[in-house]
């Protein structure tokens, strides 16, 4: 049965509709399709926040909705990278306040 997770990055956010056999990388390029982005999907991470603040979780590429622990509903982060920089965005540069969240896209 497909489930919807939320994949936030700084002001925006994405509901995908996902397959449970969908890998990470499969999340990866619907994103990119969802968000018409010139990036690929090397060039994404997705990140699980944990139960400890500003600490998360990277959800490998060939993990599964049922290995990430992924249910209905889920927060993922997403971080691109920033080939200026040679790095990942730093996770902390994810966070902003609730009412800031400007965009919030819906996606099957």
């Amino acid at each position: 049965k497909p489930v919807y997770i939320r994949l936030r990055r700084e002001k925006t956010n994405l509901f995908l509709c996902i397959d449970p056999k969908d890998t990470m990388t499969d999340v990866k390029v619907k994103l990119c399709g969802a968000l018409k982005l010139d990036k690929t999907p090397d060039n994404i991470r997705l990140l699980m926040p944990t139960q400890w603040d500003n600490k998360y979780d990277l959800l490998e590429d060939a993990w599964t909705m049922s290995k990430a622990n992924l249910s209905n509903d889920a927060l993922v982060y997403f971080v691109f990278f920033d080939s200026n920089r040679g790095r990942f965005t730093l996770y902390n540069e994810l966070l902003v306040p609730i009412n800031s969240l400007l965009t919030l896209l819906y996606v099957r």
